[in-house]
């Protein structure tokens, strides 16, 4: 018990999803020019898939499955915990194995502890637009981050302690937006046409589904954090605080095509009279092949930027003074710097 520990064990998820409209009804507008409001409703229903999803309600369901191990071992002044842990997605029936692993050295002459670890982690597409069979794309894998970080821990005295620690994470697989991704000869099993046009779903049974989501996204996140922390000893009055101070730089790139408003003109018009009949990719370039006859590449020329969540520097205080058994008084506070952003200043009404 004192050199070697194991931990295994088995984790089950069971995720069940359902998104729709809520409270949905007609509002009356004094302006002779604005539309009908089931007009509108009727038009984006026809045009739109992800609305048509939300009006009709959208679910899913899915399992995550994990095994995991990992030892901790004491070792002289050392403390080691390798560890793996596989995941099992079942949506898309995609599979990561993480190896992961921890050290540390501790200096008792000193009360110093160095600090070190690595390791390979998944995660499931974060939201049920992503993964909606009707209106995104449900054969999306796990995002994937390899993780590191590497710091030195010091006491002083009894109750102050000092952490820094600098981090680099590397993602890869993010899931983001893509236009272009699509599923040539795709069943029409959206119930709504079954029901309204089955004469049409029967005379025509396949569509080409823009499945709008791709995991052609990665990035990286790195930086440094300050950790200062006073405690107080157990059952007695005084100060707790804590105050960390993190610089770090965020990007992404979603490696989708760019091009100009006129390149984007011309493609539209393009694809309004023309069907895909095979999508193939590769390295996040991809060709289409159309039922025109026409073969088109489109190449990656996309590029890393600030990712929306970037953080250049983020503070956070908080203090506590305990007075008694039965009364304390706290606070915090947080300062971040975040990308710049444009406010929604109207809606264009007059």
């Amino acid at each position: 018990k004192k050199h070697v520990v194991l931990n295994a064990g088995y984790d089950y998820k069971d995720f069940r999803w359902e998104l729709s409209l809520r409270n949905f009804s007609p509002q009356q507008s004094v302006n002779p020019n604005t539309p009908d409001f089931v007009e509108v409703v009727n038009d984006l229903v026809e045009s739109n898939r992800t609305f048509r999803s939300l009006f009709d309600g959208d679910s899913t369901s899915f399992r995550l499955e994990a095994y995991y191990a990992e030892l901790e071992l004491a070792l002289w002044r050392f403390r080691l915990t390798p560890g793996v842990r596989s995941e099992w997605y079942s949506l898309s029936k995609s599979r990561g194995v993480g190896p992961r692993m921890g050290v540390e050295f501790l200096i008792p002459e000193t009360d110093t502890t160095l600090l070190a670890g690595a390791g390979r982690h998944f995660n499931v597409p974060p939201g049920l637009n992503y993964i909606s069979i009707e209106a995104g794309n449900p054969n999306l894998e796990m995002e994937e981050a390899d993780r590191a970080a590497a710091g030195i821990e010091q006491k002083i005295g009894k109750h102050w302690l000092i952490k820094l620690e600098v981090f680099r994470n590397i993602f890869n697989n993010v899931v983001v937006e893509d236009r272009f991704v699509v599923q040539p000869f795709s069943p029409r099993t959206n119930r709504r046409e079954q029901i309204q046009r089955p004469g049409e779903v029967i005379a025509e049974p396949f569509e080409n589904r823009f499945l709008n989501f791709s995991n052609d996204g990665t990035g990286f996140s790195e930086g440094f954090e300050i950790y200062i922390k006073k405690t107080r000893a157990p059952r007695s009055s005084g100060w707790f605080c804590w105050l960390s101070y993190t610089n770090s730089l965020t990007k992404r790139n979603n490696h989708q095509p760019r091009f100009s408003d006129d390149e984007n003109e011309e493609l539209f018009r393009r694809d309004s009279n023309r069907r895909v009949l095979a999508y193939l990719e590769q390295d996040r370039n991809f060709f289409n092949y159309y039922d025109t006859g026409e073969l088109e590449f489109f190449y990656d020329n996309d590029r890393e930027e600030l990712y929306d969540l970037d953080r250049t520097h983020q503070i956070s205080l908080v203090l506590n003074y305990k007075f008694s058994d039965e009364w304390q008084i706290g606070g915090r506070w947080r300062y971040s710097t975040n990308t710049p952003f444009t406010p929604i200043v109207g809606n264009g009404d007059t």
